[in-house]
């Protein structure tokens, strides 16, 4: 208490006490890790770091994961690449009705294979 003074000693007790509650945790995140849940692992360290690092994260996984899924879509029923194209090229010239129609079919396309929920699985380790 005399080497690190009054505040010294308040902010090292403080940290000692958040250290011990993050260890139990931090250990079941690991052993989640070891079983391949690696995206999850991550969101929630970077939760632990900071609430917006950890929202960032799995923000940026839905947002890539709903990438990949579409591209999959749009290469699975290549029809859907030429409705899509149109209905941006209508998005961009002011054609609002043409373009909410060509929305409509992939949204409906999009429903019928019932689009993946984020971390739904979990990815094989080492991918």
């Amino acid at each position: 208490k005399r080497a690190l003074g009054e505040k010294g000693f308040k902010d090292f007790d403080q940290l000692m006490k958040d250290m011990l509650t993050t260890e139990k945790p931090y250990k079941m995140l690991q052993v989640a890790r070891k079983k391949g849940y690696e995206d999850l692992y991550r969101s929630a360290v970077g939760y632990m770091i900071n609430p917006f690092v950890g929202t960032a994260k799995t923000g940026w996984d839905v947002a890539k994961g709903t990438y990949k899924w579409l591209t999959n879509l749009l290469l699975e029923q290549p029809q859907y690449t030429l409705v899509y194209k149109k209905a941006v090229e209508d998005l961009s010239k002011g054609n609002f009705a043409g373009a909410q129609q060509g929305f409509q079919k992939i949204e409906k396309a999009i429903a019928e294979n019932k689009a993946p929920k984020a971390n739904q699985s979990p990815q094989k380790p080492n991918q």
